[in-house]
């Protein structure tokens, strides 16, 4: 069994070449309105979360927070695995898991905050 979140390895077993990520957006759009986000798919075909400030932070001002990142990857495949607690697959360093932990973050609220 996976230590790692399950968001992460199913975005990591969508295979998004670049100028194929049309799968992985929408998943990691559907992620994030779960997730609590105003989410959508903007012209260019990002995948967009917004998430209002005074839900992140109640008792501070509004601030606008982005986060920004690819999913994006170079073609080929690297079967998805975890070994010695350490998770393999393409774009699981650059940059689907930080995507991944950028909403995790955002989602748990456990962020500094300034």
């Amino acid at each position: 069994m996976s230590t790692k979140p399950e968001p992460l390895i199913s975005l990591l077993n969508i295979y998004s070449p670049s100028g194929r990520e049309a799968e992985a957006v929408a998943f990691l759009v559907s992620w994030m309105r779960k997730a609590g986000f105003h989410a959508y798919v903007d012209a260019a075909g990002n995948a967009v979360g917004i998430m209002a400030g005074d839900t992140l932070a109640p008792q501070q001002p509004l601030q606008d927070l982005i986060l920004l990142g690819h999913i994006d990857t170079v073609p080929g495949f690297i079967p998805v695995e975890e070994r010695e607690g350490r998770l393999y697959g393409r774009g699981a360093v650059d940059a689907k898991g930080r995507s991944e932990e950028h909403t995790s973050e955002l989602q748990s609220h456990s962020f500094i905050s300034y």
